[in-house]
């Protein structure tokens, strides 16, 4: 039974458990591309059902293939379902991610074109980001990155530019997920 349960889980370790090392190195070999996989577990099965029919290994009950039963409709889906739950999960905070970059990058190039417009119209930057929802069509909302952090903005000592960015994911600055935009 431990050898079908393991030819289950990987076919070709049950022909390694019962000492067939050859053939189950095959099995494994051949498990490694997917669209053999079918095949190589069919094939391992029937191998381990054949050797033990043949006495090349010790027979199992009726009671141990209850266990092999309950194993397949059991074990197996629940381990598929968790698997394909993990990898959503991994999928979706992957997207996630990058969709509130994305969506950081968007906000803040229109807030970088909002500061550039107010410095052609008003020949200086706006003290903060704050001031260019007055009346702009800079949305509220942008005040703060995806992360709820606020866009760091500052002008330039010598008024030559500005410095706007994100603090990204980690909402800390000057680290490398920092989102920055130009500013002159």
């Amino acid at each position: 039974m431990i050898g079908i349960l393991l030819s289950l889980l990987f076919p070709g370790l049950g022909q390694i458990y019962y000492g067939r090392t050859k053939l189950g190195l095959l099995l494994i070999a051949l498990t490694l591309l997917p669209f053999l996989y079918p095949v190589t577990l069919i094939w391992s099965i029937v191998d381990i059902i054949r050797a033990q029919k043949q006495g090349a290994i010790p027979a199992f009950s009726g009671k141990d293939a209850a266990w092999v039963f309950v194993f397949l409709l059991v074990v197996v889906p629940l381990g598929a379902f968790v698997a394909y739950k993990g990898t959503m999960l991994v999928a979706k905070r992957a997207s996630a991610f990058r969709s509130t970059t994305s969506s950081s990058r968007l906000h803040g190039n229109e807030i970088r074109r909002a500061i550039l417009t107010y410095h052609q119209t008003q020949g200086t930057y706006p003290e903060s980001i704050a001031s260019l929802t007055v009346g702009r069509p800079l949305r509220r909302t942008w005040l703060t990155d995806p992360w709820g952090e606020p866009y760091v903005y500052a002008v330039k000592d010598d008024s030559s530019g500005f410095v706007l960015f994100s603090k990204g994911p980690d909402e800390k600055p000057a680290t490398g997920d920092d989102i920055r935009f130009a500013g002159e």
